[in-house]
């Protein structure tokens, strides 16, 4: 820096410079790189070989070839791209059976309680594709109370191909007779509407009233203090109302369900002067899918009912489907029958 200052006083003296040699040379030379990568290959052509840097210097002993340091080897495999990592594959899961498109998804809520007027549930009903929804405070499971709730919402949404719920008692009927279905089944395949069980004990399955319920559990029930249940219904009516016009979902572009009502499909709609029937509705036709996950024990549980399964469909997911036509009830995986019976199926019901 003196040197500088004195051949230039009035100049940049002072500014620091770069250190950086004229001339780099290469740690490594280029028969050492040929050696390493062709050392390399070799071993990629060797289906059961290790190729870390520890075999390469195997690899050129055993060639009677110069050995290259570790760290040497490994800055080659870098510079030429040798050693970046393969994509895992992804993880092998078992295949779950895809449902419809138009499908309306269902669930309770409850127990809950109110400060001195007891307990109450709430059945929420969602149209998957458009994220509208119904709430609707109930004091008991009751399957009335159920076909009310679903009449309701098909009267204002329209009717679905496929009505999906868990394997609640008042959804599919009783344990005792589980060849004679609920009020709830009865009125689906009434009204042409597939019925669809997910898995026992996997609610996710029913993710998207479940991602629903939580937020009707944090904004609704915890979100403020019920005077009595009546109170808590019109409050319901009203959180409903406000969900359906205001909710906004990234799913739909940030559209609300009402909005997003305009851009799907229309669905053909329960006429407003349908009447439950008093007598059982009897049984005609259509499908009841209930969808299973066959363990070690190869037992497929229809509504409580037992059946043995082959041993090629163990730790897999298969739709158990009752054919209400032929009496049938058949398994389906990878969209092939793989399993079949007779099904008897039984027209008295308690209505």
């Amino acid at each position: 820096m003196v040197n500088r200052y004195k051949s230039d006083p009035s100049g940049d003296w002072y500014k620091e410079e770069s250190r950086r040699p004229k001339k780099i040379h290469s740690a490594i030379s280029d028969a050492e790189r040929k050696a390493v990568i062709a050392a390399r290959l070799t071993l990629e052509n060797q289906p059961y070989s290790q190729r870390g840097a520890i075999s390469i210097q195997y690899e050129l002993k055993s060639n009677e070839q110069l050995v290259v340091p570790v760290w040497k080897i490994n800055r080659i495999l870098k510079q030429a791209n040798l050693n970046s990592k393969k994509p895992k594959q992804k993880k092998v899961t078992n295949e779950y059976p895809v449902t419809g498109l138009i499908v309306d998804q269902m669930d309770f809520v409850g127990p809950r309680y109110i400060k001195n007027d007891g307990r109450y549930y709430s059945l929420n009903i969602i149209d998957i594709t458009t994220h509208f929804v119904h709430v609707n405070p109930l004091r008991s499971k009751d399957s009335g109370n159920v076909i009310q709730c679903v009449v309701r919402f098909w009267k204002q949404r329209g009717i679905p191909d496929f009505l999906q719920m868990d394997n609640e008692l008042s959804f599919r009927g009783s344990n005792r007779h589980p060849h004679s279905f609920s009020k709830l089944i009865r009125l689906a395949l009434y009204l042409r509407i597939t019925v669809i069980f997910i898995p026992i004990k996997e609610p996710w399955r029913n993710g998207i009233i479940e991602k629903f319920n939580d937020s009707f559990n944090k904004r609704f029930i915890k979100g403020r203090i019920y005077s009595d249940f009546k109170h808590l219904q019109n409050c319901a009516k009203e959180f409903e109302d406000f969900h359906n016009q205001y909710h906004r979902y990234a799913v739909h572009k940030n559209h609300t369900p009402e909005e997003q009502l305009k851009l799907e499909i229309e669905r053909d709609i329960l006429p407003a002067n349908f009447i439950i029937p008093d007598d059982a509705l009897p049984l005609k036709g259509g499908r009841i899918i209930l969808i299973r996950f066959i363990r070690s024990n190869r037992q497929l549980d229809v509504f409580g009912e037992k059946f043995l399964m082959p041993s090629h469909l163990e730790y897999s997911y298969v739709e158990a489907v009752i054919d209400i036509d032929e009496e049938k009830l058949y398994v389906v995986r990878d969209c092939q029958v793989q399993w079949e019976t007779y099904y008897k199926v039984n027209q008295s019901t308690m209505w």
